[in-house]
């Protein structure tokens, strides 16, 4: 079979992003794990300095001047396009033009996020990790793995590291479980970032009560009615 993103034995390449602000310590191990077996990581900068690994590639734009900053600036043009990439001829062009593999696993520590309960609106905006959502979101659309935790990275990585061939077809039923497991771990991690922020909300809503604006659009409701 020909070897693409998809297709993998020990020894060939494959990529890895990995997002968030936290990886805890057996995620690190295994980060480090994929790159000895000859995959390519990028991290944000957060976790890269963490790990202190050179073979850990920080995410950024592709002039090198400018970090990502996480998870306030969104992700680069390039990281999206890694992500995406799946077809052949979208791999093909992303290779033409950045001369990067797409992205064949994204990954998030979603284990290791302390949610803390938020009392002001800058604690909530802290919890709320759009950039990694967003990744895993675009990895389950395009069909690629996507991973939650060191557990479930390391059952991939451990697939690698045997010799067996990861077919097209093995793969793509990895990507579907995953994605199975991912969308579950972001419903638990959503609802719990909601439930912390109950005391923001209950101000917000008393806040906006002193002012009327429950009534207001009670009555513009009512007017177009």
């Amino acid at each position: 079979m020909k070897q693409n993103w998809k297709t993998s034995k020990q020894g060939n390449l494959f990529a890895i992003l990995l997002m968030g602000k936290v990886a805890g310590e057996e995620m690190q191990v295994q980060t480090l794990r994929a790159s000895e077996m000859g995959g390519e990581v990028s991290a944000s900068p957060d976790i890269a300095k963490k790990i202190g690994a050179p073979v850990i590639s920080i995410l950024g734009m592709e002039s090198g001047t400018s970090i990502l900053t996480y998870p306030k600036s969104g992700l680069p043009q390039v990281v999206v396009d890694r992500i995406g990439a799946s077809t052949e001829e979208e791999v093909e062009a992303l290779i033409k033009e950045t001369g990067k593999a797409p992205f064949s696993i994204v990954v998030a520590d979603l284990s290791e996020v302390d949610i803390v309960e938020a009392e002001t609106i800058e604690h909530l905006r802290e919890q709320i990790h759009c950039n990694t959502k967003d990744a895993l979101d675009r990895g389950i659309a395009a069909g690629k793995i996507t991973c939650t935790s060191a557990k479930q990275l390391k059952r991939v990585l451990d697939l690698i590291e045997s010799g067996a061939e990861i077919s097209e077809e093995v793969y793509d039923n990895i990507a579907t479980w995953s994605a199975k497991t991912t969308l579950r771990a972001l419903r638990e991690w959503s609802r719990n970032v909601t439930d912390s922020a109950d005391v923001v909300f209950d101000q917000a809503k008393a806040d906006l009560t002193e002012i009327g604006y429950f009534t207001a659009v009670k009555e513009a409701e009512e007017m177009r009615a």
